[in-house]
């Protein structure tokens, strides 16, 4: 599983994994593992003869980095990868919610920063940015008073409808006096570069159309997510979409009841570990991959 090709000092999701560390991962992969199609690898896995070092590669998502710099690496190592894409949210010119809370929070020269919620108002006391803010290694606590910050705005934010998600992240960027837009390094890939990625190397997947918390949402709502979001992918991509992935890992079982009504083929949460022959292909586990190298990585994977 990954999420973006880039190098970050804040990362403490470890979505971000350089393109040099990239490469060695893919060299690493082709020459110890089986990487195929995830589609495929879910029909060998529901047929019983999945081979014990297969894998598949995918991204969460749909940064512009995908398409700019993962999709033409898979190509010239002879890799196929899944793509996972929120549909609505493909739109250069804004980043995702979350990237763009962290601009907010910890870019911005704002010492408070208010947050409305439900019946009641937060206020959030910054203090005065240092260096210290922009640094935040993968699975590390807050450790400045933004940080932590972000992440109790982060918690607020993620259990809501997408258009309250939208107005609360512009009402903050107001207060901080930030102009609408994306960071090269952050913006999403446009619905045109996700229609013209290599369809022998890329296979399109759902992730819904607004990346929202799945089970945070009524039943109704996380139906037209799913499968509006699934026919949208395969209306710019021009693809047939098999396979789903759930934002941020969120499910539960109404949720994969509503995926497997879809008559999707698989569907992946980020719960860690390997595939075994009592894994429901509707909630297929994933390695996430990290900044690895590739002795890093054999061992990482040496049990798996």
């Amino acid at each position: 599983m990954y999420h973006r090709i880039a190098a970050e000092a804040y990362d403490p999701w470890g979505l971000a994994v350089p393109a040099e560390r990239f490469a060695e991962q893919l060299d690493w992969l082709k020459q110890n593992r089986n990487v195929m199609p995830l589609a495929e690898l879910a029909k060998l896995h529901m047929q019983g003869n999945l081979p014990s070092n297969a894998c598949a590669i995918t991204f969460d998502d749909g940064y512009a980095c995908n398409a700019d710099i993962a999709a033409p690496l898979l190509a010239k190592k002879g890799l196929s990868a899944t793509f996972f894409l929120a549909s609505r949210l493909l739109d250069p010119d804004r980043e995702f919610w979350w990237d763009d809370l962290e601009r907010i929070v910890l870019g911005s020269k704002a010492n408070e920063l208010s947050l409305g919620v439900a019946d009641h108002t937060q206020t959030f006391l910054l203090g005065e940015p240092n260096a210290a803010d922009q640094i935040r290694k993968f699975g590390q606590p807050p450790e400045t008073q933004r940080q932590a910050a972000l992440d109790t705005i982060w918690a607020e934010l993620l259990p809501l409808a997408s258009g309250e998600i939208a107005s609360r992240i512009d009402a903050l960027r107001a207060q901080a006096g930030l102009p609408k837009g994306a960071r090269p390094s952050h913006r999403p890939m446009s619905r045109e570069q996700a229609a013209a990625l290599p369809a022998g190397t890329i296979s399109i997947g759902g992730h819904t159309l607004h990346h929202l918390s799945l089970p945070d949402r009524p039943k109704s709502e996380r139906e037209e997510e799913i499968t509006v979001g699934l026919r949208e992918c395969e209306a710019f991509s021009g693809q047939p979409v098999s396979c789903f992935a759930y934002p941020y890992g969120h499910h539960d079982g109404e949720t994969g009841e509503l995926v497997a009504a879809a008559g999707l083929a698989c569907a992946c949460t980020t719960t860690h570990g390997a595939i075994t022959k009592r894994t429901d292909p509707l909630f297929l586990p994933r390695i996430q991959m990290l900044n690895w190298s590739r002795d890093e990585l054999a061992h990482e994977l040496a049990h798996i």
